[in-house]
Formats: structure tokens, C-alpha cells, sequence
């Protein structure tokens, strides 16, 4: 964007600049814009807006005064943007308002300075799949540079430059603090002030002061190192045990005397009871190892080895089906979700038999599997050259943008695989060697050859009409060897 570099003020712009340099207004720059349209930059300078209807705003996403210059930092992306964007205009806009805290208007928003570039920088489709961001420095030279304010866009991209100088900006919430504080001036002394005092409130006074409120200790100690008065209250139980008060009952009121049960304790199939007076009685509890063993279930099906568990656990060993013949089939089944498998001696299946669905067939005698639903797979990457099956998604991202075109009378066609472009249009005939006429978009590298004809019918004689490529984003195209600028000519540009 080289031509841009340069802001001319316009006369509202020299006016506002006049009353804030004179200290009767401070400068806040309000917007910026670019536009895509082809005009001059006397005809911006008399203008209150930029030419054209292919507009966009810049983010204000930061600023910096240094001195008497003042820089507005802004970003542009090209998120939502169909088509190729040309920055051929530039635009900021800015107001007037007093220097006091009542923000009084003094000026209203106007277009104060503008750039035209003849050789503009392109912002790329959205559409390419190409993400950008570009960051965009304005520069102006002013009096009392440290007085003027922006209006942020609160939806800007701001880039790691524009963060890290906010992180390093000493000043960056100093009004923050401030409200929050309710102080008149943000130094460190103040903020350290204001948070001890919160603290000798709120906090338990470390430093010294009276605490009001009651200090609740649960499974803890309270030491004091220096403690002068009382501490006051019932404690719920003793540290130690032998100054505690003994219990005589249990929690239901039974006594607690030399017959109270003390411990039980288990060996094998013997419990042994321990009194308080510390004698001792057992019981004999049935062994699991001499009980005797269930040979049939509630059904009365015999439980043996070939007994197939299904009340949990875990089961080992194999299921082995027998008798699936000609008209037969096995079935395993989940009656909660009405799902299973069944086997034929043809095919082994896998069903939800609440819409009757076969999942999944798998044919014994074809050695074929065929799916009664949709299967949802891992995509592969584009350069996958395997032996893995290929997903909608898959085929899908080896056709989507490999060929991709405008299909206007102004339009262009890429292909995704080499790069080629092809590009079409109808233009005026070139008035002048500078006569420029530019492409659709720019080709990335190089146009090869650019073809012309009259576009017109009929003709009043025969002419011989030419074409040149000038460079990857203009072309001359004419009739005869004058610039008329009389015919609409048809031309189409190859190149990469």
C-alpha cells in the first residue's frame, strides 16, 4: 500500500486541526474507511464521504502519542468478504469536543483527511479459504497530540503488537482504578492505602485493631503467642482424652458397663466377642465352603459348565451356538434397546428391531458386508493414498475450490490443481498509454497474455485490435495504434 502513506487534510480536517492546536477543542478520531472505486484524490478532498457504494470500516482497535504526532493503530480482515477487495481510498474521520470533563461538542464528525492509491494492495476473498489480518498505522503531525482520543471498535482483531503494548502501558487502567476506588490520582501509595483500610474492615486485622464478629474453630487449635483478656465459651469436646468427661451410655441410652460389647473380631467361619470386663464368647458362622451348592435354577435348568451366566459379572470362555440351520436362526439380545445379533446360515446380522433395521450383514458365502445405514468414518487427509475408505468429507475436500470461478461479465476461473487463471471482461478502449485497465483480481504471479476484441456490432470498418499485459493487476487494450477511447472492448487474460 504505497501511495498511502500520504494524508491530505481536507478543509473540515484543516479547520479542526486549527481549533486544537489554538487549545479550543481536543481531536477524537471517530472512524476509518476504505474504499474500492476508482476517483482522484482532488475529488475526495471536496467530498464528505468516500466515492462509491464498495465500502468497509476499519477496526480502531488502539492509539499512541508521541510528542506532536499522533498514531491511530487499526486492523482490517477479510472475514465475510465475497469477492476481492482493491484499497484504493482511504478516509478518517474525526470531531471536536471540548477539553473539559463535559465533552462538549465543538465540531461534528466530519471527513478531516484522505489517501488514493493508483497502485492499490488487494485484500483476498474470504471464499479462498485464505484467513488475513493486516494492521494499519495513520500518522498525523499535530499540536497537543497527547489530548486526542478514539473511538474503538469493540469488535476489533487487535494483533500481538497492539497487546503487548497495552500490557507494557503503565497508564493503560488508570481511570479503571480510579472509579473503582473513588480515588482523584492513581499512584501506588494510594492503592495501597485504599486496600489496607479495606482490609481493617473486612479482614481479620493482622496489623493490630479491634476484630468485631466471632472467631469459629472446628478440629483446630487457637495459639497466641501474646494474648492479654479472655477467651469466653464451651468447648464441644477435649484435646486430650484423659481430661475428658467419660461416657456412660451410647448414642440409644444402653449402658455402658463391663457387659458392653468392646470388639468383634472374625477368623474363617469363627466370630469372637470381646466384653468390656474383657472375657470373650464365639459363634460358628456357615462356611461357604461346606454349604451346598444349587444344581438347578428357579427355571429348573441344570447349573453346570455350559451354564451361561447373565446376572453380571464377568463371564469366560466362549458362546457356542448349535442347530442354525436351513429356516433357523440365533439371535443374542438386548431386550432394553430392543437391539441384537442374530445368525442364519447365511449371514450374520446386526439389527435394531425397533424401526426392523439390519445394521450391518456380513454373508458367509458372498464374503460381502453391506450396511442398512449410513457409516460415519474417519476422514482421511487430502494426500491419503491408502486403501482406507473414502468419506463424503473426504471426497468433498478434494473437489471443493480445486475449481472455483466469478461467473460475472467481469469474472475469473482458477483451478485449484495448477494454479492457471483465466480472466474475462468488458472494458472501455485504453484513453491514453496510462490508461489502465485492471483485472477482476490479480494474478498472484504473472499474466501471460491478455486478448482483445470490439465488443460491439456492427462495426462501421475493419480494425485490428490489441491487447498488453502491463503487469499481474492492469492492462492497455485499443484499436489501431490510437487511444480513442471510443469502442467497449472484450479481453481475456491467462496467467498463475
Amino acid at each position: 500500500m504505497a501511495n498511502l502513506n500520504g494524508y491530505v487534510l481536507t478543509q473540515a480536517g484543516k479547520n479542526l486541526f486549527a481549533k486544537s492546536s489554538s487549545g479550543e477543542c481536543k481531536v477524537v478520531f471517530t472512524k476509518a474507511k476504505i474504499g474500492e472505486s476508482e476517483t482522484t484524490l482532488d475529488e475526495l478532498l471536496i467530498k464528505d464521504d468516500l466515492v462509491g457504494t464498495k465500502l468497509k470500516l476499519l477496526d480502531i482497535v488502539s492509539s499512541k502519542a508521541e510528542e506532536n504526532k499522533f498514531t491511530i493503530i487499526t486492523t482490517v480482515t477479510n472475514s465475510g468478504l465475497e469477492e476481492h477487495f482493491y484499497i484504493r481510498q482511504l478516509g478518517i474521520f474525526a470531531k471536536g469536543l471540548s477539553v473539559d470533563e463535559l465533552d462538549t461538542e465543538i465540531l461534528p464528525e466530519k471527513l478531516i483527511a484522505v489517501a488514493y492509491d493508483t497502485n492499490p494492495d488487494v485484500i483476498p476473498a474470504e471464499t479462498n479459504n485464505i484467513p488475513y489480518t493486516k494492521q494499519m498505522n495513520i500518522g498525523f503531525s499535530i499540536n497537543n497530540a497527547d489530548k486526542c482520543e478514539i473511538v474503538i471498535s469493540l469488535a476489533g482483531v487487535v494483533t500481538s503488537e497492539v497487546l503487548e503494548n497495552h500490557n507494557n502501558d503503565t497508564k493503560a487502567h488508570r481511570s479503571l482504578f480510579k472509579s473503582l476506588f473513588n480515588l482523584t490520582d492513581m499512584t501506588l501509595n494510594s492503592m495501597k492505602s485504599i486496600i489496607q483500610n479495606w482490609c481493617k474492615e473486612v479482614c481479620l486485622p493482622l496489623f493490630g485493631g479491634t476484630m468485631k464478629g466471632n472467631i469459629n474453630a472446628s478440629g483446630y487449635n487457637i495459639t497466641a503467642t501474646k494474648f492479654i483478656g479472655n477467651l469466653q465459651g464451651k468447648a464441644n469436646s477435649a484435646t486430650n482424652a484423659d481430661l475428658a468427661t467419660k461416657a456412660n451410655q451410647d448414642s440409644q441410652g444402653q449402658v455402658i458397663n463391663t457387659t458392653y460389647v468392646k470388639g468383634v473380631t472374625a477368623s474363617n467361619a469363627t466370630l469372637t466377642v470381646t466384653k468390656g470386663n474383657g472375657t470373650t464368647s464365639t459363634v460358628t458362622i456357615n462356611n461357604v465352603d461346606t454349604a451346598n451348592k444349587a444344581i438347578a435354577d428357579k427355571n429348573g435348568l441344570p447349573i453346570d459348565t455350559e451354564y451361561l451366566k447373565l446376572s453380571g459379572g464377568a463371564m469366560k470362555g466362549n458362546i457356542y451356538f448349535t442347530g442354525v440351520t436351513s429356516g433357523i436362526q440365533r439371535t443374542i439380545k438386548n431386550v432394553e434397546f430392543d437391539s441384537g445379533i442374530t445368525f442364519t446360515p447365511d449371514f450374520m446380522g446386526f439389527w435394531d428391531w425397533t424401526d426392523n433395521t439390519r445394521v450391518l450383514t456380513y454373508n458367509y458365502n458372498k464374503k460381502e458386508l453391506t450396511a442398512g445405514v449410513a457409516i460415519n468414518g474417519v476422514t482421511p487427509s487430502t494426500n491419503d493414498n491408502s486403501t482406507k475408505l473414502a468419506t463424503t468429507a473426504f471426497v468433498q475436500s478434494l473437489l471443493t475450490n480445486k475449481f472455483t470461478a466469478s461467473k460475472q461479465q467481469n469474472g475469473w476461473w482458477k483451478d485449484g490443481n495448477t494454479g492457471m487463471i483465466w480472466q474475462w471482461g468488458v472494458v472501455k478502449e485504453s484513453s491514453s498509454s496510462g490508461g489502465y485497465k485492471y483485472f477482476p483480481i490479480s494474478f498472484p504471479n504473472s499474466c501471460f497474455i491478455v486478448i482483445g476484441v470490439i465488443n460491439e456490432y456492427p462495426v462501421s470498418d475493419f480494425f485490428t485490435p490489441w491487447a498488453y499485459p502491463v503487469d499481474k493487476t492492469k492492462f492497455l487494450i485499443g484499436v489501431e495504434k490510437d487511444y480513442t477511447s471510443v469502442y467497449n472492448m472484450g479481453y481475456i487474460a491467462i496467467g498463475y
